[in-house]
C-alpha cells in the first residue's frame, strides 16, 4: 500500500499505525515514511535504488520528496496508491498526479480531497469513511 500526501505529519501519522498492524501470516508490516526532513544518508540510501528498498515494504508513505526520475516498476508489489490532500494546502495537480504515479504497476488509485483548517482531527477529515468504503471494495 502506498499513500501520497502533501503535508509531512500525515505521512508519518499513516506509517505509525502501519506498524501496529499486522499481515494475515501474523508477521509486522513494513512501513516507512519519506519526508523533506528526514536524515540525508536514509534518504540517498533508499533512492539509489528504489526498487529494492521498496520491494521490502509492504506500505510507503511520501509527500514531494518522491519526485521526477524516481520509478518504483516491481511488478505487482504494490496492490493501492491512496493520496490524501488537504485543499488548504495549496498543491500543484500536475505535481501530485506525478508523485502518484511513481509506482508504474499499480491498478488501483483513490485521491481523497478534504478541506480541515484544524490539524488535530488528523483521521477523520470529511470523506475519510469513503475511503475506507473504497478499501472494503477491493
Amino acid at each position: 500500500m502506498i499513500f501520497v500526501s502533501t503535508r509531512a505529519v500525515i505521512a508519518s501519522a499513516l506509517v505509525e499505525k502501519a506498524f501496529k498492524l499486522s499481515k494475515p501470516d501474523n508477521l509486522p508490516v513494513r512501513a516507512h515514511a519519506y519526508y523533506s526532513d528526514m536524515d540525508g544518508k536514509q534518504h540517498q540510501r533508499d533512492f539509489s535504488d528504489i526498487n529494492v528498498t521498496w520491494d521490502e515494504l509492504d506500505c510507503v508513505a511520501y509527500i514531494n520528496t518522491v519526485k521526477a526520475g524516481i520509478s518504483f516498476e516491481v511488478i505487482g508489489h504494490f496492490d493501492i496508491i491512496i493520496a490524501i490532500t488537504n485543499i488548504v494546502t495549496p498543491v500543484h495537480v500536475e505535481a501530485l498526479v506525478q508523485i502518484l504515479y511513481r509506482i508504474h504497476d499499480c491498478s488501483y488509485h483513490i485521491v481523497s480531497l478534504f478541506y480541515q483548517k484544524n490539524s488535530n482531527e488528523l483521521f477523520h477529515p470529511s470523506g475519510h469513511e469513503n475511503i475506507q468504503v473504497e478499501l472494503a471494495s477491493t
